[in-house]
């Protein structure tokens, strides 16, 4: 098949013309991101969907606010999971796909450092010289369209 058939082939399957990519880093101005701010620095933890909706998972990596471009993980900082019950974790350093998949740090081109985690996981951030930093993975709503009742206080009537 010639190239103009698999492009015909892609946009007639995939809405944007693109096949989705997991993991996909997300354009800077990108309203879907979320963002959580280290104290004490000019990086925050971004956090955005990369195609992980059915794994119910989010992508996250660090950003400089400044500059408004991904970095790789600053030497010295390490990403460790913080346990949470009912929420499944890998215990201990959190290591990112990069570094899972065998890159040595040095080699990971800049800024395509990510990491990826289940849906409410919470981690902790630690960083030579700083307080322990603890951000929590967001939550997407259950989209079953079901409404769970809350327990009250008090014997109800």
């Amino acid at each position: 098949m010639c190239n103009d058939g698999w492009d015909r082939l892609i946009n007639a399957s995939y809405p944007n013309g693109r096949i989705p990519t997991l993991g996909e880093k997300p354009q800077v101005d990108d309203t879907d991101v979320l963002y959580c701010r280290i104290p004490d620095s000019i990086l925050a933890i971004r956090i955005w969907s990369g195609g992980m909706e059915r794994h119910r998972q989010y992508c996250f990596d660090f950003f400089d606010v400044v500059e408004r471009v991904a970095m790789n993980t600053p030497y010295g900082y390490v990403i460790s999971s913080y346990p949470t019950p009912g929420v499944f974790a890998h215990p201990g350093e959190q290591k990112s796909w990069e570094t899972a998949a065998g890159w040595e740090r040095g080699r990971i081109p800049p800024g395509t450092e990510k990491y990826s985690a289940i849906e409410g996981s919470r981690f902790v951030l630690t960083r030579p010289g700083k307080m322990p930093y603890y951000f929590e993975i967001p939550r997407r709503p259950s989209g079953d369209g079901l409404v769970f009742a809350q327990p009250q206080a008090g014997i109800p009537y």
